[in-house]
């Protein structure tokens, strides 16, 4: 057998499945050839392929991923990546920095100061010095207020479900 393609879906709903083959991207002989043939096979689909992206998009009234799949390796077209985890959720991916930096901080404190704990303490100071300049309308205070309360409560929250061991007191 022959080195296939490596193919994997990188989209997929109701209906609608993506696959990418990378290492085909802007082959047009392969992508007409592979129209050409799934066609014939599933006439009730209807494929269509993007060069600059090396990707097929199958549309169709219950598109069958499985039989995609099965098709394109019996057909000696491309086989499917296993993938081995899945995807990183973009909100965490955004976090990973402030996570990173708040672990530098209680690793630089020893643990006795973190970044919800910093951001506490600066909001409350502002709040408390807006009312000491008499500035109770460009930010309010008590918005720094309310995000230091939040901060606050959620640390704490936090603190409280990862440390369940500790005992009560």
């Amino acid at each position: 057998m022959e080195n296939l393609p490596v193919a994997y879906i990188s989209h997929q709903s109701p209906g609608r499945v993506r696959v990418k083959i990378d290492s085909q991207r802007g082959d047009v002989d392969y992508f007409t050839e592979l129209e050409t043939t799934f066609q014939t096979e599933f006439p009730s689909y209807s494929i269509s392929a993007t060069l600059l992206t090396g990707s097929l998009l199958i549309t169709g009234d219950e598109v069958n991923a499985e039989a995609v799949i099965q098709w394109g390796a019996d057909h000696l077209f491309f086989t499917m990546k296993k993938s081995s985890s899945p995807r990183k959720p973009l909100s965490l991916s955004i976090a990973d920095p402030i996570v990173s930096a708040n672990q530098k901080i209680r690793q630089f404190s020893g643990g006795a100061i973190d970044m919800p704990g910093m951001i506490f303490i600066s909001a409350l100071m502002f709040g408390v010095y807006e009312i000491i300049i008499g500035n109770f309308r460009k930010p309010p205070w008590y918005t720094a207020f309310w995000y230091a309360f939040g901060m606050y409560s959620k640390s704490y929250f936090d603190y409280k479900s990862e440390n369940t061991d500790e005992p009560k007191q």
